[in-house]
């Protein structure tokens, strides 16, 4: 099959798993959009490579060793690498897209995790996709009478295709192509915003809970205190968040995704491991309270 119209039909099919907010669904387009990212990308790297090779048997190769490596490379992330060194993809663009991946990674082999953002990150990836799918136009100055579109293909291409109106046209597919999912029902910035507020609120009722709830009486600063002490990195809880708070209020006014889930991700990373020590910590305490209660019931 003619690679555009095996990316159109994925593109459709990824887009209807996002008619709405599913969390399985949406983990399954998140991993189909990924695949044609990669697969872009290597059209890309291919392209570079042959020109490469072109230019090497003249002896002026375009690509140094390392860049042949990253071109050959099975790792999306060199791939990628290589489309940003050579400016086919932004640095921005390039984070965006490794963050996705990295979400991907996490729901292909842990399944249904991140469960609240699944469905807005896919959603987003999918328009870039669109996006760099149309920008690309691989496979668009291509037309042979032996490719037969699905009815798929041609909903978003037309009904009738030649060479220069499927070239000429690809704005008009890659936006039909963004219409196979329903509108978001709040911005996508809002999305990430809302789940640090979320996190904040967890995190305060761990708090809450430690220090209401161990059996030695000790208050909030002894809790947190001795959460340190058995840790080498030291957090202080009240500047986390505060920080939350801020970060939260930035997001909340970014207006450009790919920005956005870049300073998401940047500040949530930062916060994941005393996340981590508290809830795990909280655990270990609800833990020894339902074995003090069922000792006391004689069980």
């Amino acid at each position: 099959m003619n690679f555009k119209y095996f990316a159109i039909e994925q593109l459709d099919f990824a887009g209807k798993q996002l008619d709405k907010d599913n969390a399985n669904f949406s983990r399954y387009a998140l991993i189909l959009v990924d695949n044609l990212v990669e697969l872009l990308l290597l059209k890309k790297c291919q392209e570079l490579s042959y020109d490469n090779g072109l230019w090497t048997s003249l002896g002026k190769p375009k690509l140094s060793k390392k860049e042949v490596e990253l071109a050959n490379s099975q790792y999306f992330n060199d791939k990628a690498l290589l489309c940003k060194n050579k400016e086919l993809i932004s640095n921005k663009e390039y984070e965006y897209i490794t963050i996705c991946h990295s979400y991907r990674n996490l729901v292909y082999h842990n399944g249904l995790i991140h469960e609240k953002l699944i469905y807005p990150i896919a959603w987003s990836y999918h328009e870039f996709c669109c996006c760099l799918f149309g920008r690309y136009k691989i496979g668009f100055n291509y037309f042979s009478s032996g490719d037969i579109p699905s009815s798929i293909v041609l909903k978003h291409i037309g009904q009738k295709e030649s060479l220069s109106s499927f070239s000429s046209n690809s704005e008009m597919v890659e936006i039909s192509l963004k219409n196979t999912k329903t509108p978001l029902l709040t911005r996508f910035n809002l999305y990430l915003s809302n789940d640090l507020t979320t996190r904040k609120d967890e995190i305060m009722h761990a708090i809450q809970f430690l220090t209401e709830n161990n059996p030695w009486g000790n208050n909030r600063n002894d809790i947190l205190d001795y959460l340190n002490q058995q840790n080498r990195t030291k957090y202080d809880a009240d500047k986390i968040l505060s920080d939350i708070e801020s970060n939260t209020k930035k997001i909340a006014l970014e207006i450009d995704n790919s920005t956005a889930l870049i300073k998401y991700n940047n500040f949530s990373t930062s916060i994941i491991p005393f996340e981590n020590l508290l809830f795990e910590s909280a655990s270990s305490l609800d833990e020894y309270i339902q074995l003090q209660i069922d000792i006391a019931r004689g069980k």
